[in-house]
């Protein structure tokens, strides 16, 4: 692992020893390979895996790319689900769907994932256009995407409700449960 970044020397009163002391503040800059902010999934399809690791990566480097790569992502999620890339529009005329109009289409097929979808749309969004990204709301991205990601992909939700009936018909019983 390399990490890079800058050293800032501060000084300041101690005033139990009556001193001045200079103290070390480290900025990283830059990781690799990159730590995973969240959990990835051996699910998760390769292309959409390619782009969240770019992000992890530009996380430390460029926020506002990171978040634009969390966009990205949300497209080939889009194109893994085989959500249409074109629709009718007026006159009947087919139009490329924005990806506004792809997540509405996948509400469609899959309730529930709107919000954290458009939240992630609007993230990516705002660094590709503003070319920046504030901290909170990137960890926050990478937050929801990690709930998101744990239902659409891992369908947690339905791995834990079949282990919950498992065990009301076993009673609790491991024994039974095992069989």
């Amino acid at each position: 692992m390399t990490v890079a970044g800058t050293r800032r020397l501060s000084t300041y009163e101690d005033y139990e020893n009556q001193e001045q002391c200079l103290q070390a503040s480290y900025y990283v800059r830059h990781i690799y390979p990159a730590p995973h902010i969240i959990e990835v999934s051996d699910d998760l399809p390769t292309e959409c895996a390619k782009h969240l690791k770019l992000a992890f990566e530009l996380y430390w480097v460029d926020g506002a790319a990171a978040a634009s790569r969390l966009r990205i992502l949300v497209e080939r999620l889009m194109d893994h689900f085989d959500v249409p890339i074109e629709g009718k529009g007026n006159k009947d005329k087919n139009h490329a769907l924005s990806l506004s109009e792809r997540i509405a289409e996948f509400e469609k097929m899959t309730p529930g994932h709107k919000d954290a979808l458009d939240a992630l749309r609007f993230v990516g969004n705002h660094g590709s256009h503003a070319g920046q990204s504030d901290q909170k709301a990137l960890l926050d991205a990478f937050e929801i995407l990690e709930g998101a990601l744990s239902e659409l992909v891992d369908n947690k939700k339905a791995k834990l409700a079949a282990k919950a009936k498992a065990l009301i018909q076993s009673k609790g019983n491991p024994k039974a449960w095992a069989k």
